[in-house]
Parts: C-alpha cells; structure tokens; sequence
C-alpha cells in the first residue's frame, strides 16, 4: 500500500470526476481530536473520484491518501462550499417549519399592530365623547346635535367594534404564545439534531488505476476524543489492586460515524511536534512602583483571585460506568498506548457520552493508615504501589474498597513514581488530640520589652482497634519561620523518622507499626518569639 500526504490543490473548476460515496470505516480518538478514515472503491477505467458532503472543519494539512495496490494517486482537490441548505433532510424540514411559524406569528404581529390602530382610535373617541365638561351633550362642535337614534346607533356600532378589537388582540395574544411555545419546541430539537458545520467540502483525487482497488482518505478532525478514567478497586485482605482503565468517548463533528472500527490512543497528534528551546535570558531593573499604586494592584489581584474561587464548581460526580466489554486489545508502544475496540461501533454527532471499559491489571499494593491529628481527628486508608508500566494519561479514579463505593479522586501518572490512592476513612482507628499547654507571654524571654511570645504544647495519640497489626504513618507540620525576626522552636517525642516529607519544608512523618489495641504518642512542644510591632501571620 502506498501513502500519500497530500498536496492539495485549491480549485473551483468542475471536473468529469466520479462521484463516490465513501463511508466512515475507521476512526482513531486521541485526547481532544481524531483521525477519521473514509473507505472509496475505485473504478480504474476512470481518472478521479469525488467524494462529497464532507464536513467543512478538518485541516487540509492532515489529508491522507492511502492507495491500494496499482493504483497511482495523482492532484488531490479541495473545494469548500456554503450551507446554504442543512445536508440533512431532517435538519431541511425542521427548518422550513420553524420558518412557516415564524411567518405566521409575523403576520398575526401585523394584524395585531392594525387592530391596536383602531383600538387607539376607539380610545380617543371616547376620551372626547365623554371628557368636555359643560358642552352640549349630544352635539359635536357646532355640527348639527345627534338625535336619540342616531346616537343610539353610534354607541351600539363603537361598542361592536371595540368588542371585536379587544376580542381579536387576546385572540393574538394567545395564538402568539402558542406559535412561540412551537417554535421553542422545533429549535430544541434542531439543536439536538445539528452538528453545528452547515459549510460542506468535496475531496477530488485523481488517480491511475491498472486495476480496482480501494483509496482511503484520513483527515484530522476537532470536536471529537476521549478522556481516560479509571476504577481502582482495593482488596484490603490480600493487599491488592485491581485497576481499570477506562474512556468517555464524545464526539460532536458534524458526521454520525456508523459502524465503524474504533481505536483510541493517548497519542496527541495535534500538539507541536518540536519542543521548546530557551532563548536569551535578559534582566532589566524596573523603576519601584509607588506605594499606592501597589497596594492597589494587591487589592485587584486579591479580589480576583476571591471571585475565582468562588467560581469554582465543585467536582462532577463520575458517570455511571457501564459493564465491562470483553477483548478489547492493547497495543504498547514506547510512545503511545492503543486501545482496538472488538466489533462495530456506532457513534452519532451530538455529543452524546460512551464509557468503555478498555483494560485490567492487578498491582500488590502496601496498605498504610494515615493520620494528621492536627488537621482531622480521623485516619484514612491510603494504598501505595509501583506506577504501572506504559504510557498513562491524568484522569479521575472511582474507588471502591472491599466492594463498596468510597468516593472519586483525580490521579497524574506524570507527577510521582508512585500510585499512591486513598480509600476513605479507617473507624478502627480513633484518633485523639489535645493542648496541654498554652502560654501567650512565655517567662524567660530575655527582650520582652521588644518581642512577644507563644509556647505550646500538643498531644496525640492514635490507637488501632483491628484485630491485626496495621502500618501507621503519622504527619505533623512544624512552623517554618518565613522572616529572620521570627524564631521558632519544634521538639517532638518520639523523633520523626521523616523529614520533609512529600518534598514539604517542615513537615514531619513517623511511620511505624501499630499492633492490635496498641497506641502511638505523640508530644509536640514548640516556643515563637516574633517582635510586638506587626501582625504575625500563620500563628496556632
């Protein structure tokens, strides 16, 4: 098979091409993009073949011809062309409906503005029949006086038409709201059935043919992809953890891809393939900003930052996963991992979500129970194993423990050698913390004309109600003077057996074993002097 990344050609001309339906056969999903493959059979007593109704939105740079055997590809042609006209007939018809409502409230609107014209004047006559005091009744500025039938008949006829005027607005009103409530109704389901892309291409391959054969035509296309996620299932009596890879599939494109083969990759094709490289490193001094004009820009900054926060949603439940589907093949590269998905798949154009399940591996993993008395009086199960082999992308993690649900966490393979998970809260654990000492003016401060101080003095204890012996790891944070006119002071009993731990300046670890009904201690005693003047921040 030969391939061609094809030079295109521009071109308006029509040309005695073939025109070929050329179906979706093969789609390849990466993260935010896809690689879609149409399939045409060629005739080789002709010269070219067009394949129409394209959508309008992929690159032309990432056209692809692939040719069969004895077959010689040629200029390749791209032509755009405006939608006029929705491709879909579907589309067709909920157009012109919702057009044939609209010109019929349209008309109800003129109908309704003439009947407000004679409203209006019914209005005025009235406002004058009935609005001059102390003239004559009956009689109309010097004309001659109406007698008793002739105004009789005047007050029946205005009452008629005001009644048939005010009769046919409601009557508009009504009908108004109800073309409205129509064509809200039409415009949901348009949306719902449309892509999006109106605008349509052909693609004109000329080729040389000594036989039939089959071109494939690949092109790159947005508004498509998949996100990986995973369910990570913690078996806590064996120490071992079943992880599960897994995709949402979305696509949006504009074309229903039906019964198509499906891979996906976590390749990224449409990234810059060439990596940055550093340039001049150039220092410049900067005239000092006023005073005013700083506290100003920390003001703005700070307000900003608080509205974004407050912006923040609070993270999506996972989708309901759906049951696993068998013999779905994985394909290891140094680069990439692919996923072929068995059978046929169909995947319409409107943004619908497919969880599939892609693959399964069992790690062993070291259980520990972890505990930050200071921060939450409650211990939490953390599983820790080697990061597994291949090419793993950032998603969500639904946990499960021993079978049962315990929550949703986000995991970066990129950010640590280590798979490290929680699995919820351990209530065989009870963890206890208290103050035993708490002094704001210290004796024995040699400067206490100058400086303040504060000595405190904590206890935790953490105590294991299993049945079995269970790895404990205990954290604690000890202050970390941020300027040289603070001092601080930290001694803890037992001593830590980690220093910085997790690479977090002063945060100390003690990781031992905590047999059953057995208990860990820990005293934390710990003097500040800072100066009187200022506001010290960070203070317990």
């Amino acid at each position: 098979m030969r391939t061609l990344i094809a030079g295109l050609c521009w071109c308006g001309a029509a040309s005695a091409a073939q025109a070929a339906v050329a179906p979706v056969t093969d789609v390849t999903l990466y993260p935010g993009s896809a690689t879609v493959t149409r399939s045409v059979t060629v005739d080789p007593s002709r010269i070219s073949v067009e394949i129409a109704g394209l959508p309008a939105l992929f690159d032309p740079a990432t056209v692809r011809i692939d040719a069969g055997a004895g077959i010689e590809v040629g200029q390749v042609e791209l032509r755009d062309h405006a939608g006029t006209a929705a491709a879909d007939p579907r589309e067709a018809a909920l157009n012109d409906r919702i057009q044939q409502l609209t010109d019929r409230k349209a008309a109800l609107e003129a109908q309704a503005e003439a009947a407000g014209v004679v409203r209006d004047y019914l209005r005025r006559i009235a406002a004058g029949n009935g609005g001059a005091a102390g003239a004559d009744q009956g009689q109309d500025h010097g004309r001659r006086p109406l007698d008793g039938r002739t105004l009789a008949g005047v007050v029946q006829s205005l009452r008629g038409a005001a009644s048939d005027t005010y009769g046919f607005l409601q009557g508009t009103v009504v009908q108004e709201r109800e073309l409205d409530r129509q064509i809200a109704a039409l415009q949901r389901t348009l949306e719902a059935l449309r892509s999006g892309a109106t605008d349509t291409r052909t693609i004109v391959v000329g080729y040389a043919a000594a036989n039939a054969g089959t071109l494939r035509i690949s092109y790159q296309l947005a508004g498509a992809g998949w996100q990986p996620g995973y369910r990570a299932a913690l078996d806590s009596a064996a120490s071992t953890l079943a992880l599960q890879r897994r995709a949402s599939v979305r696509q949006a494109t504009g074309e229903d891809w039906i019964g198509v083969h499906l891979r996906l990759s976590t390749g990224r094709p449409r990234s810059s393939p060439a990596g940055p490289v550093p340039d001049t490193w150039l220092l410049t001094l900067l005239e000092p900003m006023p005073m005013a004009l700083a506290e100003a820009k920390s003001k703005a900054l700070a307000g900003a930052l608080a509205a974004q926060a407050m912006r923040t949603d609070a993270p999506a439940a996972a989708p309901a996963m759906a049951p696993a589907a068998p013999a779905v093949v994985e394909i290891d590269t140094p680069f990439a991992a692919e996923f072929e998905v068995p059978g046929r798949v169909d995947l319409p154009a409107d943004g619908r979500q497919v969880d599939l399940a892609l693959s399964s591996q069992s790690l062993p993993v070291r259980e520990r129970i972890r505990v930050a008395p200071r921060l939450d009086a409650a211990a939490y199960l953390v599983a820790e194993a080697d990061a597994p082999d291949g090419v793993w992308l950032p998603g969500p993690v639904q946990l499960v423990r021993d079978g049962n649900y315990v929550g949703t966490t986000s995991w970066n393979p990129l950010s640590s050698e280590r798979l490290e998970l929680p699995f919820g809260r351990d209530d065989l654990v009870r963890v206890k913390a208290s103050r035993t000492r708490d002094l704001r003016q210290p004796p024995g401060l040699a400067s206490a004309y100058r400086e303040r101080g504060r000595e405190i003095e904590d206890l935790f204890t953490v105590q294991s109600l299993h049945k079995a012996a269970v790895e404990l790891l205990v954290l604690d944070a000890a202050p970390v003077a941020g300027n040289g006119d603070i001092r601080a002071q930290t001694d803890f009993v037992p001593a830590p057996t980690l220093h910085d731990w997790d690479q977090r300046k002063g945060v100390a670890g003690w990781q031992t074993t905590l047999q059953p009904r057995a208990a860990f201690t820990l005293r934390v005693h710990t003097i500040l002097h800072f100066p009187k003047q200022g506001a010290i921040a960070g203070l317990p």
